[in-house]
């Protein structure tokens, strides 16, 4: 009965991104994996109930005219299930991000190697890092990032984990973009 709840949502779901491409053209696909991760479901639960609905909707989607872009994001903790995530449907103008891995960002390391030569991958700074008062931290883990993942073959963009929190520290949204501008912009590294 979930399966059967969970396909009846996918399909009314990529009927909307249709409608939405035949009224106003092609555009962004954004596609989650919220509830279905490692905290709360096994790798296979993750695949039957998360990936294998991600890829009906993406296929339905794609031959009803919406995207080519798309961008996924795996929320919460991925820790082995992000393995299963390559069964995914991909275009050349695919973005790719996960969370978390247990309790610590997602590697961008790991991420670069598992998806890099397929998509544009989002490294990620703690969501957490966002609203304490601590630009210094923030900082620190954006440049780990993108130090990690900015010579990935598809591309590579900086992000917080999940969200950008409604109580974000404007500090600590300087840091962010500032680790980006000085160890992310193309030519000068």
């Amino acid at each position: 009965l979930a399966q059967m709840l969970v396909r009846k949502f996918t399909d009314i779901s990529a009927n909307g991104a249709i409608c939405t491409a035949q009224d106003y053209g092609s555009a962004m696909v954004v596609l989650g994996s919220v509830l279905a991760n490692n905290d709360i479901f096994s790798d296979e639960a993750v695949r039957d109930y998360s990936v294998n609905n991600m890829r009906y909707y993406m296929d339905k989607v794609f031959r009803g005219g919406g995207g080519p872009q798309i961008f996924y994001h795996c929320c919460g903790n991925h820790e082995t299930s992000y393995k299963e995530f390559h069964n995914l449907v991909w275009s050349p103008f695919t973005v790719f991000h996960i969370g978390y891995k247990g309790k610590d960002v997602f590697p961008t390391e790991l991420l670069k190697k598992e998806f890099g030569n397929r998509a544009t991958i989002m490294g990620s700074v703690d969501t957490k890092l966002m609203i304490n008062p601590n630009p210094k931290a923030v900082y620190d883990q954006a440049v780990t990032s993108v130090k990690a993942g900015r010579d990935s073959p598809r591309g590579y963009i900086l992000g917080t984990a999940c969200e950008c929190p409604m109580y974000t520290l404007p500090g600590n949204l300087l840091a962010l973009t500032q680790a980006a501008r000085d160890h992310g912009t193309f030519g000068t590294w």
